[in-house]
């Protein structure tokens, strides 16, 4: 239930959908794009650096309100008086201060790459935004989790799902697969589903390989489904090809199933991403590409569905 629940939420709701793909990122590797983490990053600093003209008046160790006052008690004229504040807007310690805050910046930035733990947006989330997704989180499931700063930020570490990132989506795409299979003119065409099977060498107890999801057709084809929810190498996809390959001959098909949204695949390069889905990592487009040029078919979360039924009827 909680993982039906995610993902219809998933696929219409923008704050769940952000939420789910900054999680999907692996738990145990930060797969952040180096692109990405220089673009952020000069976007926020370009955003908080004031300009000199809208500092406040501030003091050094030898401009202590005291030192003025003194100044102003020896009857300084408006001349003196002006260029001693001028000193408080000298450009060399404005630019000493700016990078002390800028070695803070970078050391809480380093921080939160080695702990894998980012904010989930930009802006902090209004109080309406944060009941909606604390009710919605309490139907994800009793291990959900979410909890919001007092300053309405959330982080990634301040979020759980039900279930363990993998886990959760095979969840979601068994339920896709499921849920087509309801369709009479779809269930006709099926002999068997199968989840999580292991095959082994002819003759011995050696482990050959392993499958999410195996479909048998009453064709008497084989259609293997591989879910991923981040982290991919092109070495699976040549071998889940092979081997549909040699289990099923010509007629077999591998296929491999990403958390992507249809409207996401064909995002054309990093700044349209930027512009359209600022919460998608590029990774999942890699992935996607990764099993394309492996020569093996990928599938959007929200095509499961249309895909599998044209197969199948």
């Amino acid at each position: 239930l909680s993982a039906s629940n995610i993902a219809k939420n998933v696929k219409k709701n923008i704050l769940v959908r952000e939420i789910f793909f900054k999680k999907m990122l692996d738990d145990t590797v930060t797969m952040i794009d180096v692109k990405e983490i220089k673009s952020k990053t000069k976007k926020i600093l370009n955003q908080i650096k004031p300009t000199l003209s809208n500092l406040n008046i501030k003091y050094f160790s030898k401009q202590s309100p005291e030192f003025i006052r003194q100044q102003l008690e020896n009857n300084l004229d408006i001349k003196q008086l002006t260029k001693l504040l001028k000193n408080f807007y000298e450009p060399t310690h404005y630019n000493m201060i700016w990078k002390a805050i800028i070695s803070k910046i970078i050391d809480d930035l380093n921080n939160n790459i080695e702990t894998n733990n980012f904010r989930i947006r930009d802006k902090p989330y209004s109080k309406k935004e944060q009941e909606e997704l604390k009710l919605l989180w309490s139907q994800f499931g009793k291990k959900s989790y979410i909890k919001f700063r007092k300053d309405g930020y959330l982080f990634k570490n301040d979020i759980t799902f039900s279930e363990k990132n993998g886990i959760l989506f095979e969840k979601m795409v068994l339920l896709e697969i499921l849920t087509l299979f309801n369709q009479k003119d779809v269930w006709n065409n099926v002999f068997e589903l199968y989840t999580n099977v292991h095959t082994v060498k002819n003759d011995t107890n050696i482990q050959e390989a392993e499958y999410d999801f195996v479909i048998v057709t009453k064709y008497g084809t084989l259609i293997l489904l591989e879910s991923k929810s981040a982290k991919f190498d092109n070495k699976v996809a040549k071998g889940q090809e092979r081997d549909v390959f040699q289990k099923s001959g010509p007629y077999g098909k591998a296929i491999m199933i990403g958390p992507l949204l249809k409207e996401m695949k064909n995002i054309k390069d990093f700044k349209e991403k930027e512009e359209k889905f600022p919460y998608l990592a590029q990774t999942f487009i890699e992935q996607a590409k990764k099993v394309e040029n492996a020569g093996m078919t990928y599938w959007c979360f929200d095509e499961i569905s249309e895909k599998l039924s044209n197969i199948l009827k």
